[in-house]
């Protein structure tokens, strides 16, 4: 789990982490199973420093969140559907659901158009402006993943 750390006990009471999700996002599964389990037993703590050794590129970073998108997201939702606004799927139509001012605002910005804009103010623009336009390629390639889900399934 990234930057985390988990008391015995926490792990005896919510269970391993699930090993039917597949690639990226595993954590986030179990972050929110142990929530579950602990609600007033969760801490962030500024006072620690944690020294990433190994950085993805953006790109990589955005594949596997278009990958966790496509793959882990259906299975967590199915287990988890309160989940959904958190992970901008509600941002996707999904089989069966009736069409939403967040479906059409996901059609109209979360797009092919729109990400290549987005990546390419995120090269141009220096940080802290461009951290905007990094946030909006994550949940960009989540959602995109969770419509790629859809197609799969035909």
């Amino acid at each position: 789990m990234t930057c985390s750390s988990v008391k015995a006990e926490a792990v005896k009471k919510t269970g391993l982490l699930n090993e039917n999700l597949p690639g990226y996002g595993i954590d986030l599964h179990y972050s929110y199973r142990l929530w579950k389990d602990f609600p007033d037993g969760l801490y962030f703590s500024p006072d620690i420093t944690v020294r990433m050794h190994k950085l993805k590129s953006i790109g990589r970073a955005l594949d596997d969140f278009t990958d966790y998108g496509r793959r882990n997201v259906p299975i967590i939702l199915e287990e988890f559907p309160q989940l959904a606004p958190y992970m901008g799927v509600d941002f996707v139509k999904a089989p069966g659901q009736n069409v939403s001012v967040r479906s059409v605002m996901g059609n109209t910005f979360i797009n092919r158009p729109a990400m290549a804009l987005a990546r390419g103010l995120y090269q141009l623009l220096p940080f802290p402006l461009s951290n905007k336009f990094v946030r909006y390629l994550m949940a960009a390639s989540i959602v995109t993943g969770y419509r790629s889900s859809f197609k799969d399934d035909d």
